[in-house]
Parts: C-alpha cells; sequence; structure tokens
C-alpha cells in the first residue's frame, strides 16, 4: 500500500510592489553598496583570499577557530551531518552583499520605503560627492574613490564616520549600517538556514476570518466633486476613530455596545489568517509602518508600530505590559492628570487584560520558545529574578513564535481577532 507524505500547507503570500524606480543613479548605489559589502565584509582564511579589494582575510588559524564558533551556533541539520553545518558556516561567512539579488532588492526597498525622501536626496549628494577624488579625499583623507578601496579601507572609512564630529557622517555611518544588517537578516537565504528560521511555523493551519465590512474611497484628485464629476461619499456616524490599533479598537467596541455608530478608519489593509505569518520582507512592507522603521531625524531611536488592520496589535509578540506605577505617577503628580493614580484606572487595566486572556497565570499556558527557555534558564543560573509575561493568548498554548508577522491561529487576542471583531 503506498503511503502518502501530506505537506503542511502555508499561507498564501501577497505579493510585493515592483521594485522602486532608481532614485539614485548606478554610481551612488555603487558607492551605497561598497560601503554596505563594508558593513557585513565576506570573510576568507588567509589562504583563500583571492581579491582584498571584495574580501577580508584572516589568519587560517583564527579562520578555523571562527568557524568553530559559528558552527557551534548554527541550527543543525535534521540528518546532524556536521560537514553540511561546516560548509554552512563557511557560506555564510563568506556571502557577498552587494552580489546577492534578494539582499540587493531588500535594501532598495527598504530604502524607498523607510527614508524620507529628504534624506535619501543628502544621501545620494554625498554618495555622488564619495565617487569622486576631490570628494573623496575631503571625506575619507585618501584620494582614490571609496568605492574603489580595499574592503578593510572601507570598513575603517565607515569606523571614523561613527565617530566624527560631524553629524552628517555619523547619521551617514549609522544609516548604511542599519539598512545592510536589517536587509541580511530579513531576506539572506543563508541566515534562515543557518538560525533554522522558517517563515512558515509547522503545523499551520489557518484560524476562522472575519467578515468585515469595509467601506473603500476612491482615491483624492485634489479636485472638487463637481469638476472631477463623482458624487461626494456620505457616511453618517455618530464617532469616528481614526486608528485600528490597541486604542482605538477598545475605544470602538465599548462606544458601539453604549449604542452609538461607530467609524474605524485605517489606512493598511486587513490580512486574514490564510496569509499569516508573512515572509519577513513582505511582512515589514504591508503589517508596518514605514517598512518597520520608524526612527528620529538624528537616527538614535527607533520606534516599531503596525500599519494594518488591528494596528501593533496584529504585530506584537503577545506580551501585555501594563502601565508601570512610576509611569502612573508621573502622568498624576507632574502632568496634572491624577485619574491614572486611582483604582479606577486600575480597573480599566484588568479589564482589558481579562477580556484578552492576558491575566496572571496566563504566561503558564503558552510554551515557551527555545529562546523564552533559554533566557529563563539563563536567569535563573545567574541568581536572577525572572519571569514570563502575562500574554494575550486567551489561555490557549500558542508558542509559534512568527506572531510579529501575523497570527495564523487566531489565538492571540489582537484588536482584529477580539475587541474589532
Amino acid at each position: 500500500m503506498e503511503i502518502t507524505k501530506h505537506v503542511s500547507a502555508g499561507p498564501k503570500v501577497p505579493d510585493l510592489p515592483e521594485l522602486p524606480s532608481d532614485f539614485w543613479t548606478p554610481t551612488q548605489w555603487g558607492v551605497f553598496l561598497s560601503l554596505a559589502d563594508a558593513v557585513l565584509a565576506p570573510v576568507v582564511p588567509q589562504s583563500e583570499l583571492e581579491d582584498k579589494a571584495v574580501q577580508m582575510r584572516m589568519p587560517d588559524d583564527q579562520f578555523s577557530q571562527l568557524l568553530d564558533v559559528f558552527d557551534a551556533a548554527l541550527a543543525r541539520p535534521r540528518d546532524g551531518d556536521a560537514a553540511k553545518g561546516a560548509d554552512l558556516a563557511r557560506a555564510v561567512l563568506k556571502d557577498s552583499f552587494s552580489t546577492n539579488p534578494a539582499l540587493t532588492g531588500h535594501l532598495r526597498r527598504s530604502i524607498s520605503a523607510t527614508v524620507h525622501h529628504r534624506l535619501r536626496k543628502i544621501m545620494g549628494l554625498l554618495l555622488t560627492v564619495l565617487s569622486t577624488r576631490v570628494g573623496a579625499f575631503v571625506l575619507t583623507g585618501n584620494c582614490t574613490p571609496v568605492h574603489l578601496q580595499p574592503l578593510h579601507v572601507r570598513e575603517a572609512v565607515l569606523r571614523r564616520w561613527t565617530v566624527s564630529y560631524v553629524p552628517a557622517m555619523r547619521l551617514m555611518a549609522r544609516s548604511i549600517a542599519t539598512l545592510a544588517q536589517y536587509s541580511w537578516l530579513q531576506s539572506s537565504p543563508l541566515f534562515k538556514q543557518a538560525s533554522g528560521y522558517t517563515d512558515v511555523p509547522h503545523p499551520w493551519k489557518p484560524g476562522p476570518a472575519f467578515e468585515f465590512e469595509f467601506l473603500q474611497f476612491p482615491p483624492a484628485t485634489g479636485k472638487r466633486d463637481e469638476e472631477s464629476g463623482s458624487d461626494p461619499v456620505v457616511v453618517e456616524t455618530d464617532v469616528v476613530i481614526v486608528g485600528s490599533g490597541c486604542g482605538g479598537a477598545v475605544c470602538a467596541k465599548i462606544l458601539a455596545e453604549a449604542g452609538h455608530r461607530v467609524l474605524v478608519l485605517e489606512k493598511g489593509h486587513y490580512y486574514p489568517p490564510s496569509q499569516l505569518p508573512m515572509p519577513q520582507e513582505q511582512g515589514s512592507r504591508l503589517l508596518f509602518e514605514n517598512g518597520g522603521v520608524v526612527a528620529t531625524t538624528d537616527g538614535a531611536l527607533t520606534v516599531v508600530a503596525g500599519a494594518t488592520w488591528g494596528g501593533g496589535g496584529t504585530i506584537n509578540w503577545s506580551v501585555c505590559l501594563q502601565t508601570q506605577d512610576p509611569v502612573r505617577r508621573e502622568w498624576a503628580r507632574d502632568r496634572g492628570l491624577p485619574f491614572f493614580e486611582t483604582p479606577e484606572f486600575q480597573a480599566c487595566l484588568d479589564r482589558v487584560c481579562d477580556y484578552m486572556g492576558a491575566t496572571a497565570g496566563s504566561e503558564a499556558d503558552v510554551r515557551q520558545t527555545h529562546r523564552g527557555k533559554a533566557l529563563l534558564d539563563g536567569c535563573d543560573k545567574l541568581g536572577w529574578r525572572a519571569a514570563a509575561l502575562m500574554q494575550n493568548s486567551g489561555g490557549a498554548e500558542h508558542w509559534c513564535g512568527r506572531c510579529t508577522m501575523g497570527c495564523h491561529g487566531g489565538e492571540k487576542q489582537g484588536p482584529a481577532v477580539s475587541w474589532l471583531a
């Protein structure tokens, strides 16, 4: 009798938009990618060095030690073949950023989505200056354009920029490093093999979808309705809530249950469980605000926010933290908002957590991932006080570890599954 092996299905992955049209010239891209290579430099042993312009060399004995350390940290192949693990470690170390289409494509989308157009112009100007002999001398101290320098020189240039007295150079170095690392972590096939990360949990079974009633409006033309020939869109409602995230969703439900007509505005899209979790590249573009990177003007602080139906509650990691006492005290005493120190506000927090199943003891129902177990075990061995945190899993044994790209099972009680459903 023939036995059919059933393979777990996977989500229907949404298509990404076309690569953005070039906002930089080929020369500017060449300079940028040469610096990205310096951030994630291909490393080879001295005996295997082929071109010092594109490879970083290391004494053979040190490379062998690095390989052993790297190999020990890799996710083991299922067949336990040590040779395959060593080959994978070597391939990761030798990988080149600028020659990998997956990495460069992700980088283009990241810069287009996350870097403000004014900053892109400034970066483009600096890249042009670096491609000239005079400009390279001013910014690097060497007359040779930076993209024609050996890899170790480019790395030294970036290191100097990080401590430069010129804010623009520090920002440039930080931006290049962040964008390169971000692209590599999200789109490198070798990194996924090395870490054992898969886009789809096994087994994968989507939870129920909800029939939300969405109104789609035509794009604005900038003309008056009589000029455009279209009828105005009229919606009668009592309350308009902007944003479907953790704050807006709770307000929408409470007001609707009180008998008010509520309209929730959301600029993002709804993706049903059959499309979740998304691969990291698609998820960062379609679920996150600004491609997953919302940074301050100086690049010192980065904030992660959702830009989809359910807002941040769709892409958070399930952990639910109540507002800390020092923060509530500051709001009440320094900001003139005494309500935040009252039992009534605590009752509000408890009610929200209870509705989502994020109550004391809920953490015991969740099966910890390897990372969570390692962190808790490490703290225990060091004698540090540590405990699992409350999670809005509704009492389910929720463990997939990919909820930041959307929860396929509907067990995470985010706004799209609980408050808005």
